[in-house]
């Protein structure tokens, strides 16, 4: 926020495009120069100033006619104006008598003072006499005053334009390189905007960037608002009177902490002068596992209940800058084990950096549901020892993997999409373990048992165990595991053929019978050439990963559209056949639910705290949905939470353009 200046302050900058701006100081074109300057000088002056610009020998050689009003006096809008002094492109003559006629012309009516800048290289070439020029003008009682910077000159030319100076009311300012130029365009522009209330900020010390607030005392309604920064104060062109005056420390983490200064009187002819101090400590937390960091969102909350939030990355901590005070610590392995450390309360003191790691001492737990020797779809769930659930279903392709804190957890596993059974079994992790369980459904339930394994002395030990059987022999395995597939195909086979003669499965249509036969059969149900009225975008049994949501599954020479699950076209009988729905919205939901995951890590890189509880809505949309799933709710009830819920992660994954 830039200074506010008082109503009516008025500026125009008479600006030299003569083909002399070529001209080097240093090695640097001078109008190279003038340009970043300008820039600078723009981009510092107050919101509501009215500016103009007007500039001579930009267009035409030889021409003491070029000269143009590039932006008249009015209301400023820097992005234009730095755009216009970009484009001026040095050609011509030195018409500076003309350039100030122009100006003169434009604020003759006006009955507030407007200020006159004249940034010149040069000594006039077309007209004689602009010092008696400008005094003419002042004699005519125009309401003007004209400084004028002499940009890397001397002798009769500096001369000149000192008198120019002198006859407008005004002060001139030598500038010989580009650190005079900007000293003299910021003293100009304060002459401009007379200030009468100054405040600034100082933290532990040191200049501080503030946010400065004028207020009515009987109102409380806002006046005026600018920034302090650390090289300039906040300036405020204010009537006489009394206000009160807040200044806000905005970049400490969420709290915006304030000081307020009351009754301040303020008068026409003098400066008041305000400074706030301020007292902050520095919070660092870093996440540890296996001896780094890692990325981890933590809380910081104070005793009156304000909460903090900041993640810590793979090479930074989380770091707060806090008032001084008792904050209590959480940190939360997002992506990892999910669990929640506390780490106590910390006194925070001005001045000082408390750093405090938090040494998450992960395990890693690996669940094989086998059938036939096969991994298959499993629902698998892990209870922690505060009773919190956690699922992962296994797949055809990969088990289910948790990664947890040390402890004893119960799991369970049901094979949700086939006969319904379940296993059961406790398991104990020790830190730095990966545990990898083989649980054969072909194999009775075993009793129950909490005993750990003995683990290799290792910090990455890796222990091997089968529930509910012996090690399983892989090679006999493999071939009942043939034998099995080959005989299963076969009375699947018959048992379509079947469906479709009672017209349970609609039978082929002569495009479907034309199309070749989708080959692949992924075991949820549905044997290679079974129709089953869903497109082939939508292939029963065919994996459905996450570049498939939100994605085209057609091909190069189709129209490309989005996949949306409320358009699938199911059969009531497919619930029946495979329970080919079911099956896709369960993956369809562990897909969405792994994007969550990387939309909630995105969001800590791109400091999105706004989206998170957006995330954890949608997380509960998923667990609806698992609970639909379970209580073989309706087909409608599951298609249209699983629409509802793919909108939704869509939507925040654009926000988050990943």
């Amino acid at each position: 926020m830039a200074n506010a200046a008082s109503p009516g302050s008025n500026l125009i900058l008479i600006f030299d495009a003569s083909g002399s701006m070529w001209g080097q100081i240093e090695g640097k074109a001078k109008i190279t120069i003038a340009k970043e300057v300008m820039e600078g000088i723009v981009n510092d002056l107050p919101d509501d100033i009215n500016v103009g610009l007007t500039a001579y020998g930009h267009r035409r050689k030889g021409d003491c006619d070029d000269l143009e009003t590039l932006i008249p006096l009015g209301p400023i809008d820097k992005q234009a104006f730095i755009e216009k002094i970009k484009a001026i492109n040095p050609k011509g003559k030195t018409p500076m008598l003309r350039s100030i006629r122009l100006t003169a012309e434009a604020i003759k009516h006006l009955e507030d003072e407007t200020t006159i800048l004249l940034v010149s290289d040069g000594k006039e070439t077309c007209d004689p006499e602009p010092c008696a020029f400008v005094a003419e003008l002042k004699a005519l009682g125009i309401n003007f005053v004209m400084h004028v910077v002499g940009f890397d000159v001397g002798g009769e030319t500096e001369e000149e334009l000192k008198c120019m100076a002198a006859a407008g009311d005004g002060e001139y300012f030598p500038a010989s390189n580009a650190d005079k130029l900007k000293e003299a365009l910021a003293t100009v522009i304060e002459k401009t905007v007379e200030k009468n209330l100054k405040v600034s900020a100082l933290l532990n010390g040191k200049p501080l960037d503030v946010q400065v607030v004028v207020l009515n005392p009987q109102t409380g309604e806002e006046v005026m608002q600018g920034q302090s920064t650390k090289t300039r104060p906040a300036s405020f062109a204010l009537p006489p009177g009394v206000f009160d005056v807040k200044v806000i420390d905005a970049w400490v983490q969420d709290s915006h902490p304030h000081k307020l200064f009351e009754a301040v009187e303020v008068t026409e002819n003098d400066v008041t002068e305000i400074t706030a101090k301020f007292g902050a400590g520095r919070l660092e937390i870093s996440p540890i596992k296996e001896g780094k960091l890692f990325e981890a969102p933590v809380a910081v909350k104070s005793l009156n209940g304000l909460e903090y939030h900041d993640q810590s990355t793979l090479t930074k901590p989380a770091s707060f800058d806090l008032g001084e005070g008792v904050y209590r610590i959480s940190v939360r392995d997002a992506w990892g084990s999910k669990a929640v450390m506390d780490l106590g309360e910390v006194t925070v003191i001005p001045g000082e950096t408390i750093k405090k790691e938090a040494v998450f001492e992960s395990a890693v737990l690996e669940v094989s549901p086998i059938r036939n020797g096969k991994l298959f779809y499993a629902a698998v769930e892990l209870t922690k020892p505060d009773g919190d659930v956690i699922r992962n279903d296994s797949t055809e392709n990969a088990p289910s993997k948790f990664e947890v804190l040390p402890g004893v957890y119960s799991i369970e596993i049901r094979d949700d999409w086939g006969d319904k059974s379940k296993r059961t079994f406790k398991v104990e992790i020790k830190a730095g373990e990966t545990v990898r369980k083989t649980v054969d459904f072909e194999a009775p339930q075993q009793p129950e048992t909490s005993e750990a394994p003995e683990a290799p002395p290792s910090s990455s030990a890796t222990v091997e165990q089968a529930a509910g059987s012996s090690a399983p022999d892989v090679q006999a395995i493999q071939a009942q595991a043939a034998a099995a597939q080959a005989q299963g195909m076969a009375q699947l086979q018959a048992t379509a053929d079947q469906l479709k003669q009672a017209g349970v499965v609609p039978k082929e249509s002569p495009a479907q019978a034309a199309a070749p036969a989708n080959e692949t059969f992924s075991g949820a149900g549905v044997p290679p050439g079974v129709q089953t009225g869903i497109q082939p975008r939508a292939q029963v049994g065919a994996r459905i990963d996450e570049d498939m949501i939100g994605a085209s599954g057609t091909g190069a020479d189709e129209e490309e559209e989005d996949y949306i699950p409320s358009k699938m076209p199911y059969n009531q009988e497919e619930w029946t056949l495979g329970r080919v729905y079911p099956l896709q919205a369960r993956r369809n939901s562990d897909t969405l639910n792994r994007r969550l995951n990387t939309c909630e890590e995105q969001a800590g890189k791109q400091d999105r705290p706004d989206l998170l509880p957006r995330i954890e809505a949608a997380r509960s949309q998923v667990e609806a949905l698992n609970k639909l799933l379970k209580k073989k709710a309706p087909k409608e009830a599951i298609q249209e939470a699983l629409y509802n819920l793919s909108e939704e992660v869509m939507d925040i994954y654009n926000t988050l353009a990943i």
